[in-house]
């Protein structure tokens, strides 16, 4: 009985099995064949189709081609397509910019009412981070988007940012709607943790930046425990671009230590990983103030509310997987988050997303900023802005902030190997940043 019982439930699984196979086929050689009907609808000769990131790379008799699937809604597109089509008017064509179909339509739809988009691709490998001379190709084809972007006019965005907005159909994401509540907002304030002290000049002065990467306890005395609000107005009210998002973000990052901070003292029975967070948080914590109390600084005012008043673009999302390389030539792809913020912020993502991969080698750091200063040159205001951004533990917070809104039942031994590597390196970054100072 129970041996019947037994091949009756393995006959079950084996035409369960056989089902969903049969279904995953049906659903690739559907898609291909629906995807084939609406690439009809497009003035191209198709010559071959692979699959590539995120959708279908066509190479057909216009070059290069990346079919997409949309899943987003139509103005989101439209919003990257004004960017792109702007930055083209500028000169800089070297960016995957979308093409219409047979219609003059950015959007094409299958019988089935889904939605594509084709761009203008590129026959280029993605920007290898182990190689010297790409990532230096990278922040080279950083420098020329950056001037590029500063010569679309503020009026040509505002245009069109304002017919996006307008449209009451259009459903922002909530990063869209949180950027857009900024541009409005007024009289709000940024607090960021700070150890209770006298307060004192926040500026970097002769580059002097010891305070922002030394770390100290903020356990202790009762008196040491306690823990002071900074608290600074925003500076950019009245502005139709918020010049302070770059600080909300640090602050909110800063506030999110301290919750995590929080959570693992009363913690008990800690794994390895929260044993080993809980031992470093207090130093990264510290680093996290600081840097953030020089951030809130008034040494800032100046470039951050000149990036909001010249409507300063930045990409947003400048990492080397969105570099494209094919011999000499470098392609920037995937706007779909460009912002108004300074463009600093760009450079600082890339170079510490780089630099974690070279163990804060300092000759990289020297070659990728050489090379951006040498077609973008940097201020001296935006090299201290750099080296602060550079002082903020980011990743050590990414880390934290991962395990706060995680199953904390069970934690991935590759996140300990994470953590242990951005403590270890932790000790570099700083003497290189320091270093940085002496010699710049």
């Amino acid at each position: 009985m129970m041996c019947q019982r037994i091949n009756e439930c393995g006959h079950a699984f084996l035409i369960s099995l056989h089902h969903m196979i049969s279904r995953i086929n049906w659903r690739f050689m559907s898609v291909n064949e629906k995807s084939e009907k609406v690439l009809e609808q497009y003035d191209i000769g198709i010559r071959r189709m692979v699959r590539g990131r995120g959708g279908i790379i066509v190479m057909t008799d216009k070059g290069c081609k990346l079919f997409i699937q949309c899943d987003k809604a139509d103005k989101y597109y439209e919003r990257e397509n004004r960017i792109t089509e702007l930055l083209s008017r500028t000169g800089y064509t070297c960016i995957d910019t979308y093409m219409r179909n047979k219609n003059g339509l950015l959007i094409s739809e299958d019988e089935d009412g889904r939605k594509y988009i084709m761009k203008n691709w590129f026959d280029a490998k993605e920007s290898n981070v182990r190689d010297e001379n790409d990532m230096c190709m990278a922040v080279s084809a950083m420098a020329y988007m950056h001037m590029a972007l500063r010569k679309i006019s503020p009026d040509e965005l505002y245009v069109y940012s304002d017919s996006y907005k307008a449209d009451s159909n259009v459903k922002l994401s909530d990063k869209e709607e949180s950027q857009d509540t900024l541009y409005t907002e007024k009289n709000a304030e940024l607090r960021a943790c700070q150890k209770a002290k006298k307060a004192g000049d926040s500026g970097i002065k002769n580059r002097d930046i010891t305070n922002i990467t030394g770390g100290t306890d903020i356990t202790g005395s009762s008196d040491r425990k306690k823990e002071k609000s900074y608290e600074l107005k925003n500076r950019g009210e009245g502005l139709k671009k918020g010049e302070t998002e770059l600080r909300k973000t640090y602050a909110k990052h800063t506030r999110e230590l301290k919750k995590a901070y929080n959570y693992l003292r009363q913690k008990k029975g800690r794994q390895p990983f929260e044993q080993m967070a809980f031992k470093n948080i207090e130093v990264f914590y510290e680093e996290a103030c600081r840097a953030c109390e020089h951030l809130m600084s008034d040494t800032f005012d100046k470039r951050l509310m000149m990036a909001a008043q010249n409507m300063e673009l930045s990409h947003g999302s400048y990492t080397y997987h969105n570099v494209l390389i094919n011999g000499k030539a470098t392609y920037v792809v995937n706007f779909d988050r460009y912002r108004n913020e300074c463009q600093i912020n760009d450079l600082y993502q890339f170079i510490r997303k780089v630099m974690e991969k070279y163990n804060w080698d300092s000759r990289m750091f020297y070659r990728l900023v050489d090379e951006y200063d040498r077609i973008c040159p940097l201020t001296d205001e935006e090299m201290e802005l750099l080296l602060v951004l550079l002082s903020y533990p980011e990743k050590f917070w990414k880390i934290i902030n991962q395990y706060i809104n995680s199953n904390k039942s069970w934690i991935p031994e590759k996140n300990v190997e994470k953590l242990r590597k951005v403590i270890e390196q932790n000790g570099r970054k700083r003497e290189l940043i320091d270093k940085i100072c002496c010699v710049w």
